[in-house]
Parts: structure tokens; sequence; C-alpha cells
């Protein structure tokens, strides 16, 4: 016989854990909402992290607006370039932030916090992969093209 306790199905000596799925109905379309979001999209906020909040749409219903509307589509692909923008700021502040690239350890000699710098470095690297898919006419690699052709 099997048991649910705590999202674990127990059958015998077998133990497998579910993942619960939260149902949420559908929420209904509303202006200030797909704005509240837009301008937590531009301020560099995940689709993700703002839909997982039980007062806002799910990411599904959210892009069923975007797809259905080209006013609500071309004001998600600017907020999206905003935040191109926003993360390409970030990685000013991430470099010239040194606060903890360094340490005194126990006989009072400065010693380097290699994992830090590894951090800021893959932090920089995540924002400009990011601004260079989102905003690739300004942050993209640019690529020319040369053609030499006889006169």
């Amino acid at each position: 016989m099997n048991q649910i306790t705590n999202n674990k199905t127990v059958s015998g000596d077998i133990s497998t854990t579910t993942r619960a799925r939260v149902r949420r109905t559908r929420h209904a379309y509303s202006e200030a909402v797909v704005m509240e979001i837009l301008i937590r999209v531009a301020e560099g906020e995940s689709i993700n992290q703002i839909c997982s909040e039980a007062n806002m749409p799910s990411r599904s219903t959210f892009y069923d607006w975007v797809a259905a509307d080209e006013s609500i589509k071309a004001k998600y692909e600017l907020a999206m370039q905003v935040r191109a923008d926003f993360y390409a700021e970030q990685i000013i502040e991430i470099a010239d932030d040194a606060s903890g690239d360094s340490y005194i350890d126990e006989d009072g000699k400065v010693q380097i916090n290699h994992e830090n710098i590894a951090r800021a470095k893959l932090r920089i690297d995540a924002r400009k992969w990011y601004a260079s898919r989102m905003h690739p006419k300004k942050y993209g690699n640019a690529v020319t093209v040369e053609v030499n052709r006889p006169d």
C-alpha cells in the first residue's frame, strides 16, 4: 500500500520524491499588471521572478498577452532592451567593486580571494552574454564583411 507523506510517496521500502504542482487560476488581463511587469523587467527582474508571485499571472498567461497584442509585444521588446542596458551598467559596477577581492589571514598577510574574483568574472560574463542577446545591435559582436572584387 502506498502512502503519501510530505510530498513523498512511500511504497514498501522505496521512497520517491514527487514535485507538487500548484495550479493557479487564470489571471484576468489588466493593463496595470502588464505595465508593472514591463517596468520590473526593465529594472532587471526576470519573468520567472515576477510571475512566481501569487498576485501575478503565470508566465504562460503573460506570454499569451504579449502574443495577442502587438502594442504589448513592442513594449516588452523595449523593456528587454532596457534590461540589457541595466545589465551593461551593472558590468561596470561589478568590475569596479574590489571589496572582498583580498583579505587579511590570521598571520596578518594579505591574501587574494580567488573565489570572489572568479564569481565577479562569472557575473560579468553572464551579463555580457545576456546584453548581447537582448540588444544585439548595441551589445552584440560586430561582424564586418569585406568584399574585394576587381573593378
